[in-house]
């Protein structure tokens, strides 16, 4: 592998594409009403890497046809993500279980802003935040940044973009990119003025991994850990806290190898979210 894991920068993908992928990848943090405020699309929510196939226990995602006069709420699975476009980024026959949507861009608008038909009561709660219809308020470069991601995705484009090809040189070397994180700075006096968060170290960890973030004021304080379906699996600080920086172990050891996320809430603020690789 050129990478030491999904979330790293794919040396053979457009700045575009790469992009496209961290959002497709990391999940969504919502507001109150649905909103997202920080993180990325989620998509893999539904759709995990490596096959992107769908999770056999979605519901309906918010498109729906009409059929004798009724309203059929039912979704067909997609089995996979993969040749929805061929190489040349045409998508392959109509998008969605009815073939409502005819682009890839017109896929991602429909998850940007979903919408409930009256008498749903099928749709997947993971388009459904604090029961509210999911907003992603993706902007415009976002929304061409997924496209681009998911073109890369087509079975084709892998035997015929020179971006697929040997990743060897002619020496028979290969390049590969590894986190550049090397140490965690000291703890400072000095008050933060906003809400942060730090990257952990060790990034990639086995099994214990320290994260260090710092708050603005007192407040009560929830630092979580969840998966790449945005299962909370760890709540490693539930207190309330004085302003300053504080550091936390987190110990993995009775998780599986994967990709994880992590984020800090103080009060009414939320934090960015992290992402961290557990590999054992």
């Amino acid at each position: 592998s050129q990478v030491p894991n999904d979330q790293a920068r794919f040396p053979n993908f457009t700045l575009q594409e790469n992009q496209g992928k961290q959002l497709f990848l990391a999940p969504p943090v919502f507001d109150p009403n649905g909103n997202r405020i920080a993180g990325g699309a989620g998509c893999a929510g539904c759709h995990a890497p490596p096959e992107f196939d769908i999770d056999p226990n979605t519901r309906n995602n918010g498109e729906v046809a009409k059929i004798g006069g009724g309203t059929d709420f039912t979704n067909t699975r997609t089995p996979s993500l993969r040749d929805m476009a061929d190489e040349n980024g045409s998508v392959n026959g109509g998008m969605m279980h009815n073939a409502s949507k005819n682009s890839l861009l017109a896929v991602v608008n429909h998850y940007n802003q979903i919408q409930i038909v009256a008498g749903n009561n099928l749709i997947d709660p993971r388009l459904t935040p604090n029961g509210n219809p999911q907003n992603l308020n993706l902007s415009e470069p976002e929304k061409q940044q997924l496209v681009a991601f998911m073109r890369t995705l087509t079975g084709s484009d892998v035997y015929s973009n020179p971006k697929w090809s040997n990743p060897f040189d002619s020496d028979g070397n290969l390049t590969v990119i590894l986190p550049n994180i090397t140490a965690i700075d000291p703890v400072s006096d000095q008050l933060p003025s906003q809400i942060e968060l730090a990257q952990n170290y060790p990034n990639p960890f086995n099994p214990t991994t320290t994260i260090r973030y710092a708050i603005p004021e007192s407040a009560p304080v929830k630092l979580t850990v969840f998966d790449v379906r945005g299962k909370i699996v760890a709540e490693l600080v539930n207190a309330f806290q004085n302003a300053g920086e504080y550091e936390t172990v987190f110990d993995a050891d009775f998780l599986a190898s994967g990709i994880y996320f992590y984020r800090i809430q103080a009060g009414s603020s939320v934090s960015t979210v992290k992402k961290m690789m557990l590999v054992k």
